[in-house]
């Protein structure tokens, strides 16, 4: 009896167990497919980026429609992204656009956060062509905030001219030595912050009238400081009223800019308004190195 029972309970521990085979079989023909799922999007990733690294695009692009969401989401916005910048790069360096780089630097950002973790090479890539972004937009914002700076700095050329006119009765502009400095000094700060500014732009040395800015805002400051200090030599203190008695008026030369119209210091509004067109295509060039032809 007991043989029997035992016998019955055998054989079901076996018809049990007989399934646990093909289950097994199908874990591990699964966890094989994902594996070479997995490898098969980190190559085809890898590949698109060398395709992208060669600007053929058009294969990046035809290679990473094989690749999952996980790794080939992010890599597909990204070669859009490249592909845009590759077609607008010419027109920015004509007409620069402020909203156009602003929101390629928020598509860049957006790429980064999705592959830092899914796909760490692409995130190398991207993060160099964010940088490269989030720095032209933070030069253009700082330009835009040092603009009225600037403008009041170049009053610094018609400073001497204003000491010597004089009003219809002949009357020499009165003004004190101290009042002098003061102002000065004030340009000077201004001008080593445009001086600063010009250091961190892409080429910034290259940038004619923005050089030639600086160096003759030194240039004048340092003549004014000159003729006061020729005034004190004469015995005029600090706070006293001066009213020059000789006459005298300081012109400056037009110079040609990249585009080859004439401009002038003197002409503040005007100067300042092509040297902000060199200052942007400076920036737009900064992504040369994006651009691959069309």
């Amino acid at each position: 009896m007991n043989e029997t029972v035992n016998s019955e309970t055998n054989e079901n521990k076996e018809k049990k167990r007989i399934p646990l085979k093909p289950v097994i079989a199908a874990a591990v023909i699964t966890a094989l497919l994902v594996i070479a799922c997995v490898f098969k999007d980190t190559f085809l990733s890898a590949d698109a980026l060398k395709k992208i690294r060669r600007n053929d695009f058009m294969a990046a692009k035809s290679i990473s429609s094989y690749i999952g969401e996980t790794k080939g989401g992010s890599l597909r916005k990204y070669i859009d992204l490249r592909l845009e910048i590759n077609r607008e790069y010419p027109r920015l360096l004509a007409e620069y656009d402020t909203e156009k780089i602003r929101s390629w630097r928020d598509a860049a950002q957006e790429i980064k956060d999705l592959s830092e973790t899914a796909n760490p090479k692409l995130f190398v890539e991207v993060s160099k062509l964010f940088d490269t972004l989030n720095s032209a937009c933070s030069l253009s914002q700082e330009y835009e905030e040092m603009r009225p700076g600037i403008l009041d700095m170049m009053d610094v050329f018609g400073e001497i001219n204003r000491l010597y006119s004089r009003d219809g009765k002949g009357n020499g502009t009165p003004f004190t030595i101290n009042e002098e400095y003061i102002k000065v000094e004030k340009w000077e700060r201004q001008c080593s912050s445009l001086a600063g500014f010009s250091a961190r732009v892409p080429g910034g040395e290259s940038i004619y009238l923005l050089s030639f800015l600086i160096t003759e805002t030194r240039s004048e400051c340092d003549d004014i400081k000159k003729q006061m200090e020729g005034l004190k030599e004469k015995g005029y203190g600090d706070d006293d009223t001066v009213r020059v008695s000789t006459g005298g008026h300081k012109t400056f030369p037009d110079i040609a800019n990249s585009s080859g119209t004439s401009v002038s210091v003197s002409r503040k509004e005007e100067y300042e308004e092509y040297m902000y067109i060199s200052v942007c295509r400076a920036l737009a060039e900064s992504l040369a190195e994006y651009y691959a032809g069309m």
